[in-house]
C-alpha cells in the first residue's frame, strides 16, 4: 500500500511540475529506504517463523491422544475408530470422500478427516481389501450413477476457463491487485532515473525489459501447468451434489460447496465457496444434450442464475423422461 500511495503522489507531483518534483522525489527515496528496511526485517524473521511453525507442528502432534494405539476397522454398520480412550462409530453415510496418496490414505467424514498411513498395512493385499471395502461403501445406497459422464480436461480447457473467470468472474480484480503495486513501483523507478539522467528514454527501457520478462514468466508457468493435463475423471451428479472419481480416489461434494457458476460455449466453471479451493472446470463436450440440460437445471436450482452473462443454452424439460 505504501508503494501505491507514493506512486500516485509522485505522479500527481509530476503533473503539477515545479518544486513539487523535489518533494515527490524525497518521499520516494524515503519510501524506498523504508521498503528496504522492511525487506531486511522480513528476511531476518523467516528463520524464526519457520522454527515457530515447526514447534507448532510438534506440539500438535504431541497433543494427539493415543497416537500409537489407534485402530480403524470397517464393519457393516460403518467405520469404527478405536483407541485407548474409547470407540467411535461413523455410519457409512457419513463418509464423504476417499483419496489416495503415495504414502497415505485420506478419508473425509462429516465429522472429521482421517489420515491413515499405508505403512500400517501388513501387505499390499490388505491395503487392496481395505480400499475396495471403503469404495464399495462409499458408493452403496446412493443413486450417483444415474447421471455419469467421463470428463477429460485439457490445457486448452484450462486456458479458456481462466479467461472466462478473468472477464466474467471478476478475476481481473485479483490481477489488478497484484500488478498495480508493481506498475507503481516501476513508474517511481523510471521517474527517479529520468530525474538523474533525462537524456535516456527510461520508459522505453522499462517496457523493453518487462516484455521479455513477462514472456518468460508466462512460458515457465504454462509449462509447469501443462504437466497436469490432460486430467481425466468420472463425474456423477444428482440433486444432492456431485461425485468426482479419478486415479487419486473419490470425492463427494454437495452443491453448497460451491457459491456460483460461470459458463460459455466451451466450459462450465464452478467456483468454490472457499476461494483457496480454486475452480472446478467441466468441459461441455463431455455432456450430451440430455446430460447438459439436466446439469444446467441442477446448477440453476442449487447455485442460482448463471452470473457469467453469457447466452445460456436452452434447458429442455425432462419431466417426460422420468424423475431423476
Amino acid at each position: 500500500m505504501l508503494g501505491q500511495y507514493v506512486g500516485m503522489f509522485v505522479f500527481a507531483s509530476s503533473l503539477q511540475g515545479g518544486s513539487d518534483h523535489d518533494v515527490g522525489l524525497l518521499c520516494l527515496l524515503l519510501a524506498a529506504v523504508a521498503a528496504l528496511l522492511f525487506w531486511f526485517v522480513d528476511r531476518r524473521s523467516l528463520p524464526r517463523i519457520r522454527s515457530q511453525h515447526a514447534a507448532q507442528v510438534r506440539s500438535a502432534y504431541e497433543a494427539l491422544h493415543c497416537r500409537d494405539q489407534q485402530v480403524v476397522e470397517t464393519t457393516d454398520s460403518g467405520l469404527v475408530m478405536s483407541c485407548g480412550c474409547g470407540q467411535v462409530i461413523r455410519p457409512w453415510e457419513y463418509l464423504i470422500s476417499f483419496r489416495e496418496h503415495p504414502k497415505f490414505l485420506f478419508l473425509q467424514t462429516k465429522n472429521e478427516p482421517l489420515l491413515i498411513s499405508k505403512s500400517a498395512f501388513q501387505n499390499e493385499a490388505e491395503l487392496t481389501e481395505f480400499r475396495a471395502d471403503i469404495l464399495g461403501h462409499l458408493n452403496s445406497g446412493r443413486p450417483w450413477n444415474e447421471r455419469s459422464v467421463r470428463v477429460t480436461c485439457t490445457y486448452s480447457d484450462y486456458v479458456r476457463a481462466r479467461l472466462l473467470h478473468f472477464f466474467q468472474g471478476r478475476g481481473w480484480k485479483r490481477v489488478f491487485d497484484r500488478l498495480f503495486p508493481v506498475a507503481s513501483t516501476v513508474y517511481c523507478i523510471v521517474y527517479v532515473l529520468r530525474r538523474l539522467n533525462p537524456t535516456i528514454d527510461w520508459g522505453g527501457v522499462a517496457v523493453s525489459s518487462a516484455i521479455p520478462l513477462i514472456i518468460i514468466v508466462v512460458y515457465v508457468a504454462g509449462k509447469k501447468r501443462r504437466r497436469r493435463f490432460p486430467a481425466s475423471f468420472t463425474l456423477s451428479f444428482n440433486q444432492d451434489g456431485m461425485r468426482f472419481e479419478g486415479i487419486g480416489g473419490q470425492t463427494r461434494l454437495p452443491w453448497k460447496s460451491f457459491s456460483r457458476y460461470l459458463q460459455d460455449r466451451h466450459n462450465y466453471l464452478l467456483c468454490y465457496r472457499n476461494p483457496r479451493a480454486g475452480l472446478e472446470i467441466l468441459p461441455k463436450r463431455a455432456f450430451n444434450d440430455t446430460e447438459s440440460a439436466e446439469f444446467e437445471r441442477l446448477l440453476a436450482e442449487n447455485l442460482g442464475e448463471n452470473v457469467s452473462g453469457a447466452v445460456k443454452s436452452s434447458v429442455r424439460s425432462l419431466e417426460q423422461s422420468g424423475t431423476y
